[in-house]
């Protein structure tokens, strides 16, 4: 992350763990859903938003991954396209920044050919990290 340090922890609801955000001097917790097949398409951009704006690009990829499952045809690849924007973003937490900036310009070219302007106004033509980018843009583009 570009401006903070991350470390995942698994609370079972063990009162003895729920001191260690105090302890490591934690100012923000951040609780990810792992069930999320019940939740709207609106309330997963909205959550995958949050997740971009705090780095979380896996988690991101993982809540826009449920909602390519439900679409098809133009909506699908509308989905692949974004999950690819966050993919590259993913290369690049790894150290793989020349896949990640393949793979951003691959999506990014397909959302413009796509003219999905609603994401594409938003990301800039070179590949940065990292992103900030608001994903609840695209909800009208997957409604009836």
């Amino acid at each position: 992350h570009s401006d903070c340090s991350e470390v995942d922890f698994r609370f079972s609801g063990d009162p003895k763990l729920s001191g260690i955000p105090d302890i490591l001097g934690a100012n923000e917790i951040s609780a990810v859903e792992e069930n999320f097949s019940f939740l709207s398409a609106e309330e997963i951009l909205s959550n995958a938003t949050v997740l971009i704006r705090d780095e979380r690009f896996w988690e991101c990829h993982n809540y826009l991954e449920e909602l390519w499952k439900r679409n098809s045809g133009q909506r699908k690849k509308l989905l692949h396209d974004v999950i690819g924007i966050v993919v590259s973003q993913i290369k690049m937490q790894m150290g793989q920044r020349d896949v990640g900036k393949r793979i951003y310009e691959r999506s990014h070219n397909a959302l413009s050919q796509m003219n999905a302007q609603a994401i594409i106004k938003q990301l800039p033509k070179d590949f940065t990290y990292p992103l900030k980018i608001s994903l609840e843009t695209i909800l009208p583009m997957l409604e009836d």
